[in-house]
C-alpha cells in the first residue's frame, strides 16, 4: 500500500511539472520590455540588443539585456527581490523594485508601438556597455 501511495505521488509530481513546463512554453518570447518609474512608462527596451543601462530617473537601478531577456542587475534596495527575479523573456513576465518605484514587464511586438506612445518624462537614459535604447515616441 505504501509503495502504491509513493508511486501515486511521483506520478502527480511528474504531471504537475509537465503542466508547468507546458504553461511556461505556451507564452511567446517577448520583443521588448516596458519599464515604468513611479507609475509612468519611461522606456521601451529592445530585447534583441544586448547591453546594460540605468534610467535617468533613478540611476541606482541598472538593467541588463542579454540573449533576448532583461534583468535587474543592480539596485540600491535593501532586499534585492528585483534582482532575484532573474532574467525575464516571456510576454507578461514582470519584476518590480518597489523601494525604487521601478517595474519592468516583457511585452509583445504589437504592444511596442503602444508603449512608446505613452512614454512620459523620458529623459536621457544612462547607457552602459554600448547599449542603445529608444526613448522617444
Amino acid at each position: 500500500m505504501a509503495k502504491a501511495k509513493r508511486i501515486g505521488w511521483a506520478v502527480a509530481a511528474l504531471l504537475l511539472a509537465g503542466g508547468l513546463l507546458l504553461w511556461r512554453g505556451a507564452r511567446p518570447k517577448g520583443a521588448a520590455a516596458r519599464i515604468t518609474y513611479d507609475g509612468e512608462t519611461v522606456l521601451v527596451a529592445d530585447l534583441s540588443r544586448d547591453g546594460e543601462f540605468a534610467l535617468e530617473q533613478d540611476p541606482t537601478v541598472r538593467f541588463r539585456v542579454q540573449n533576448g531577456a532583461i534583468a535587474f542587475v543592480d539596485a540600491t534596495c535593501p532586499d534585492k527581490i528585483c534582482e532575484k527575479a532573474g532574467a525575464l523573456s516571456r510576454v507578461g513576465e514582470t519584476a518590480a523594485c518597489l523601494p525604487r518605484k521601478t517595474v519592468v514587464t516583457v511585452i509583445s511586438a504589437p504592444e511596442v508601438e503602444e508603449a512608446k506612445a505613452v512614454i512620459s518624462g523620458a529623459g536621457p537614459v544612462r547607457l552602459l556597455r554600448g547599449y542603445t535604447a529608444e526613448v522617444t515616441a
